[in-house]
């Protein structure tokens, strides 16, 4: 590849960064927080037997759970009673 083109490349893409970065990082702080809602939604699959409460652990749930914390996770029992 020509070292042009390859510092052409990558000044844009510290200049994009530069740009965009408080988008970047709200994306990180929504993708970790998700991963979170995850966890603690894997977790709580495994306490079902003990606890009767039963939400499926998937990207939907777990953005809610991660997001919204514990309103998320009160909206999410709440949907799960209405729709049966």
């Amino acid at each position: 590849m020509n070292l042009q083109l390859l510092v052409s490349l990558l000044s844009a893409v510290i200049i994009g960064v530069i740009l965009f970065r408080k988008w970047i990082w709200r994306g990180a702080k929504v993708l970790a927080r998700t991963a979170v809602g995850g966890a603690v939604l894997a977790v709580l699959a495994q306490c079902s037997g003990w606890t009767g409460i039963t939400l499926g652990v998937n990207l939907v749930n777990a953005a809610v759970l991660g997001i919204l914390g514990i309103p998320g996770f009160a909206l999410l029992l709440l949907l799960q009673q209405v729709t049966g």
